[in-house]
């Protein structure tokens, strides 16, 4: 691969980290006992294949503009983005190079194209074809390949290290939505579908199931007796009907040539596309999906809250024997952790003292009680969890996850923390007053 590719997918990389560690800081309100009350009702997006962080989050807030702040019901509605990412990424910026070197550098380096590519057109693209029309072959044949190719990713990607931590992040924000009493409800697409199904037979276990759905879009795999909407032109997922079972199609939309741009303004050729065709407003599709949804609002029904959330939470878990602790130094210097567990800042609260267990760091959500500084994250072997695998993930009660760091236990060192995750710095704006959360030491 090129130093240019390189530099694209660093750029993307960086927009995606951009967005998710800015612009959820920013829309951090005030807190207030009120924010932080439990209950309500959790809304999870799962995203499809070839999505930045940045694209996910664009698509969920699609979603919050349709249904607002508040269900039919009277709930309170909080948006989280279920991220996963698909694997082997840099080889389909490595292959677009390619196409894009094949034809006498006309357009090579041009990868601002790349996403017109992956939908198969766009106003970047069309300024391209107009100006060389003999260049119109490259997307053509790029769609092609990728429509034959995303297939085959689509069921070769569930089993690497990188996914199953990804299962266990999407397991812990289940859990917390669980003990905080939100009703959830999960709506995926495409690739997402996978981890979907992952995170509610996870639920089963869990969850009672009049408390959480699941509503499946363009899925990449079979959906049980779950709601699914399934396009009759989608050429990713029908193509799987010849490597595996994938659920019947629901509805049908335009042919290619008579498609209208989408949501965000462009057209999708595979036919696959959440913006371009399954939430467009004038195919059957969005119907489709919005009925599901208002069904699923008006059937959901809260379980018992057994926590509280806080303006930001620190939830620790664990997959092995013995016990493994989360220590907190808040910024006054206080040592918050099992025998402290109330400090100035925030309070500890601990689900169970057995393997796969939680321990929470929950920060006051009342910002006369919340010190502004840094707020740093270590874990110590109490004892007998050495070569335990343990996890610190970071939410924040306004914008879902803001970080997540896995690690390996070392020998025990009692009450003593010897390895250090995370840091979480709280700063307030002096002109408007919001208090924002954010992984690091930077604001």
């Amino acid at each position: 691969m090129s130093n240019a590719a390189k530099r694209f997918i660093a750029l993307l990389i960086a927009a995606s980290i951009a967005f998710t560690s800015a612009a959820p800081v920013a829309a951090q309100q005030v807190a207030t006992p009120s924010s932080c009350a439990s209950g309500g009702l959790l809304f999870g997006f799962f995203n499809g294949v070839m999505n930045t962080q940045l694209m996910a989050r664009t698509s969920l807030d699609i979603f919050r503009g349709i249904y607002g702040s508040t269900s039919p019901q009277g709930a309170p509605i909080r948006y989280e983005v279920f991220y996963n990412e698909t694997e082997g990424f840099s080889d389909f910026v490595e292959v677009f190079e390619q196409r894009l070197n094949e034809h006498g550098g006309a357009i090579a380096g041009r990868f601002e194209l790349f996403f017109s590519a992956l939908q198969g057109g766009g106003p970047w693209w069309e300024t391209i074809i107009e100006a060389a029309p003999a260049l119109g072959d490259i997307l053509d044949s790029f769609v092609a390949w990728l429509a034959s190719i995303i297939p085959a990713t689509l069921t070769k990607m569930m089993g690497s290290p990188s996914l199953l931590t990804t299962q266990a992040e999407h397991r812990t924000r289940l859990d917390n939505g669980s003990l905080e009493g939100r009703k959830m409800l999960l709506v995926a697409h495409s690739q997402g579908n996978l981890f979907l199904n992952s995170a509610l037979q996870y639920a089963s276990t869990r969850i009672p199931s009049t408390s959480i759905q699941g509503i499946h879009i363009a899925p990449a795999s079979s959906v049980g007796n779950r709601p699914h909407v399934l396009a009759d032109k989608d050429v990713v997922i029908n193509a799987l009907r010849l490597v595996g079972s994938v659920p019947g199609i629901t509805d049908n939309i335009p042919p290619i040539l008579e498609r209208t741009p989408g949501l965000n303004g462009l057209k999708d050729a595979k036919g696959h596309g959440l913006l371009e065709i399954y939430l467009h407003p004038g195919h059957q599709t969005a119907s489709k999906i919005h009925g599901h949804i208002m069904g699923a609002f008006s059937k959901l029904q809260a379980a018992p809250s057994q926590a509280t959330s806080g303006f930001f939470t620190a939830t620790m878990t664990w997959n092995g024997p013995g016990i493994v602790d989360l220590h907190v130094m808040e910024p006054s210097g206080t040592h918050v952790y099992f025998e402290n567990a109330r400090g100035q800042s925030g309070r500890m609260a601990f689900i169970n003292k057995t393997g796969n267990t939680q321990d929470q760091y929950i920060a006051n959500c009342d910002t006369t009680q919340l010190a502004e500084g840094k707020y740093s994250f270590s874990l110590a072997n109490y004892g007998g969890a050495q070569g335990s695998s343990a996890s610190v993930q970071i939410a924040s009660n306004a914008e879902g996850v803001l970080g997540t760091r896995t690690v390996t236990m070392g020998p025990a060192t009692l009450t003593t923390p010897s390895i250090k995750v995370l840091d979480v710095t709280v700063a307030k704006d002096p002109r408007t007053g919001r208090m924002t959360a954010r992984i690091g030491n930077q604001i």
